[in-house]
């Protein structure tokens, strides 16, 4: 009869493997993976469980924090249990991350009033020859419906379609109610530690609002085209926030944040229609 083997390691406290790699990219998040080994017993995987969900510390010095956020475990043979732990940091004192960005030059469907060869018409002639269908009159190019006298006794008219023209002078205009403007969007991604989750909360708030010159420069700063020092050029159109690791009443997660910014041109959006967006740094 054998001898049964007593000695090495019985694993019945947590055991770090020697292999541990880290990848870091360019804009300062850095993730790292440890295995760690402990006897397979129910209660050994269930605290071990509890304590990496809850986001434990990452159990070596790098110069910034890293919490532990997902993890697998395995049982092999021996009843051993590996467990697999995945950490997240920022290494950037301010944070967060540094906006990874990419933008998209797209056209968009504009009414044909908007489009600035579009001709305002102060001729009050225009209105009888609408009405009276005349073919060789404005009609041919433009209809308009005069509008109730303003206030001060002006007059205003609607526009309401081109007209279709004539046998001898078919009008091109005909039917033409829009016009494709081009436009461009950049759609960016940072991630804010625990302890900057306003920066989040901010630009979430900023939806619909127009950026600030500083906040521009951050969000965009890559992005060395379209005037990145002018904030109010750009609009927040989406902010999705994607919570990372466990919250509790002491700590918030790791926000993964994904923004849209539209880009209004040299003049801006206006400030008549949009507003300021809150100070997100």
């Amino acid at each position: 009869m054998s001898t049964p083997v007593t000695h090495g390691n019985q694993l019945t406290i947590i055991e770090a493997q020697p292999t541990r790699p880290i990848e870091f990219d360019a804009y300062g998040l850095v993730q790292a993976q440890m295995t760690f080994a402990i006897d397979a017993t129910d209660a050994n995987i269930s605290n071990a469980i509890n304590t990496f969900s809850a986001g434990a510390d990452y159990p070596h010095s790098l110069g910034f924090s890293m919490k532990s956020y997902r993890g697998r475990i395995t049982t092999i043979k021996g009843d051993i249990a590996m467990i697999n732990v995945d950490y997240i940091g920022i290494n950037n004192s301010a944070g967060y991350t540094l906006p990874q960005i990419h933008g998209v030059v797209n056209t968009s469907a504009q009414p044909i009033e908007t489009h600035p060869n579009f001709t305002l018409v102060t001729d009050s002639s225009i209105s009888s020859y609408a009405l009276a269908g005349n073919a060789s009159g404005p009609l041919n190019k433009a209809v308009f419906q005069e509008s109730e006298p303003m206030p001060d006794g002006s007059t205003q008219f609607l526009f309401r379609g081109f007209g279709v023209g004539d046998a001898s002078s078919v009008n091109p205009f005909a039917g033409v109610r829009q016009y494709l403007k081009p436009g461009t969007t950049v759609r960016g991604t940072i991630y804010v530690d625990n302890a900057h989750s306003g920066i989040a909360e901010n630009l979430s708030a900023s939806i619909g609002c127009y950026l600030n010159t500083v906040d521009s420069q951050t969000l965009i700063q890559p992005w060395f085209v379209y005037g990145v020092i002018y904030g109010s050029r750009w609009l927040v159109t989406n902010a999705n926030l994607e919570p990372i690791g466990k919250p509790d009443t002491t700590d918030v997660p790791f926000i993964k944040v994904t923004y849209d910014l539209m880009y209004g041109g040299t003049a801006g959006w206006n400030p008549k229609i949009y507003a300021k967006g809150p100070t997100i740094f």
